[in-house]
C-alpha cells in the first residue's frame, strides 16, 4: 500500500537530529495561522539507534507534550499541565483516571480528592510467591503511624485498623479502632510489640490481658439454674486504692 516516508539525508548526523515532522494549521479567530498539532520526532541516540516521538497539541496558545515514545518509557503530559488521563473499558467510561489537577489516581471511579489512590469495586492484594497480602509503609527516626487502614461509609470513617512504629524501628504495635454514634472513630483495643493486649486502655507492658473498665462474662444457651460461668485459673488480683469484685 501508500507509504509516506521522511528521511532525514545529513553527512553529519549527531544525538538529538530532527528526523522529521508532521504539522497541522489553520486560521484561528484572528487571522493568524497556528500550528494546531504536530508530530515530531528525532534521533537520540545515533550509535544505538534509538529514537523519541512526541505528539503535542495547541494548548492555551502554545503547543504542549501530551505524549512522549522512547525507546525507554511512554511519558503521558510530559510538561505537567493540568490535563486527565483516561481509560474506558466496555462498561466504565473511569475504568483508570489519573487527574492532573488533584495529583490523583482512580480505578473504576474519578478519583475523590484528598485521597492518592481510590478503587470502586473488590480489590485483591497479594504477593505472587507467598500469597500474602502485604502493606508497606515507611516510619523512622518517631514513633508514629506505618500503615493505617480506614473503613468507611461513604466519606464518613466508621473503623480503623492501625499499626504504628514503638520505639524502635523494629518494635510495633496494632491499634483497633470504631466510631459511636455521632462520633469519631477512637481506638478500642491495642497489642503491644510484646504482644501485650489491653481493651480500652494501653497496656500498661505487665500483663497479658488488661481490660479497662466493667466486664461481663455470659455463657450463652445455659440451661438449669447455672446461666453465667467464670474460671480462673492461676488468677491474681491487686489494687492498691481498690478491690475486685465479681458479680454472679
Amino acid at each position: 500500500g501508500p507509504i509516506v516516508e521522511l528521511f532525514r539525508n545529513s553527512g553529519s548526523v549527531a544525538d538529538g537530529d530532527s528526523i522529521g515532522s508532521l504539522i497541522w494549521k489553520g486560521k484561528d479567530s484572528g487571522g493568524n495561522s497556528p500550528a494546531y498539532a504536530k508530530i515530531y520526532t528525532r534521533a537520540e541516540d545515533t550509535t544505538n539507534e534509538d529514537a523519541d516521538m512526541r505528539f503535542e497539541i495547541m494548548r492555551n496558545g502554545a503547543l504542549s507534550d501530551q505524549l512522549r515514545i522512547r525507546h525507554s518509557e511512554v511519558v503521558v503530559n510530559e510538561d505537567g499541565l493540568d490535563v486527565d488521563f483516561r481509560v474506558e473499558s466496555a462498561t466504565n467510561t473511569n475504568c483508570f483516571v489519573v487527574n492532573g489537577g488533584n495529583n490523583n489516581v482512580g480505578v473504576g471511579t474519578q478519583p475523590e480528592s484528598g485521597f492518592a489512590f481510590n478503587v470502586l469495586g473488590d480489590v485483591k492484594l497479594e504477593d505472587a510467591a507467598t500469597q500474602f497480602t502485604v502493606f508497606t509503609g515507611v516510619k523512622t527516626g518517631s514513633d508514629g503511624t506505618v500503615v493505617d487502614l480506614s473503613f468507611r461509609n461513604g466519606s464518613d470513617s466508621t473503623a480503623q485498623l492501625g499499626v504504628l512504629r514503638v520505639g524502635s524501628d523494629d518494635a510495633s504495635a496494632m491499634v483497633f479502632g470504631t466510631q459511636p454514634a455521632g462520633g469519631n472513630v477512637t481506638e478500642r483495643m491495642r497489642i503491644d510489640s510484646a504482644g501485650l493486649v489491653g481493651i480500652g486502655d494501653v497496656p500498661d507492658g505487665n500483663h497479658r490481658l488488661q481490660v479497662f473498665g466493667d466486664m461481663k462474662v455470659d455463657r450463652a444457651g445455659a440451661t438449669g439454674s447455672l446461666t453465667r460461668k467464670l474460671t480462673l485459673e492461676g488468677a491474681r488480683f491487686s489494687e492498691d486504692t481498690d478491690f475486685a469484685q465479681f458479680i454472679f
